[in-house]
Parts: C-alpha cells; sequence; structure tokens
C-alpha cells in the first residue's frame, strides 16, 4: 500500500464519501473507487460497509485506519522537518591535496 493509498483510504473514512474523498484530493472519482477495491483485495477483508445511505469502517478495520492515519503524521511531520532543515550543509571542511613523489634525481 503506497502513501497516496493510504491519504485515499483515510479521507473517504474521514468524509464517509467517495466523491468528497475525491474532490479533497483532487483526482477522479473511480480512482477513489480502485483505490479502496485495490486495498480490499490487499487485505482480503472489506474495508468499508456501504449502503445506499450511508457507509462505515468495519470492525475488522479500524485498528488499520488507525495506523494508516499515524503513518501519514508520521511521514507529514518528517517531512516537514526535513523542509526546515537547512539546505547547505554548514561547518568546517578540510581537504588535503595529494603527495606527489619527488620526480627522481
Amino acid at each position: 500500500m503506497d502513501h497516496h493509498a493510504m491519504q485515499c483510504f483515510c479521507r473517504v473514512v474521514e468524509t464517509g464519501s467517495f466523491a468528497t474523498a475525491a474532490r479533497d484530493l483532487d483526482v477522479a472519482r473511480s480512482v477513489v473507487t480502485r483505490t479502496i477495491q485495490d486495498l480490499e483485495e490487499w487485505t482480503a477483508r472489506r474495508v468499508l460497509e456501504r449502503t445506499m445511505h450511508a457507509m462505515q469502517l468495519t470492525e475488522a478495520c479500524d485498528r488499520f485506519y488507525t495506523y494508516c492515519r499515524r503513518v501519514l503524521q508520521d511521514t507529514e511531520q518528517t517531512l516537514l522537518a526535513m523542509r526546515r532543515a537547512p539546505a547547505e550543509l554548514a561547518g568546517r571542511i578540510t581537504i588535503s591535496p595529494p603527495r606527489v613523489a619527488a620526480p627522481p634525481p
């Protein structure tokens, strides 16, 4: 499961809507649908119980959602720290030229 799939899954759970998740992620609704289908194939479980009027996370996948949310938050914090870090190296660098043997007399 890649980062995009985790984002998609979490947005669907949080919004309760494939269409809203697609809009939030700026992708087609079919991409969200396919991503959730792929997730269900990968886990060999239904991750969402869907009816005509409602959708909810299955009990078995509640822990999986918590895991995905944590991974996404950790990734975002790490990226933020990387972006804030100085882009240039800092510190002292010592360069020593190679010693060349003296030519024979």
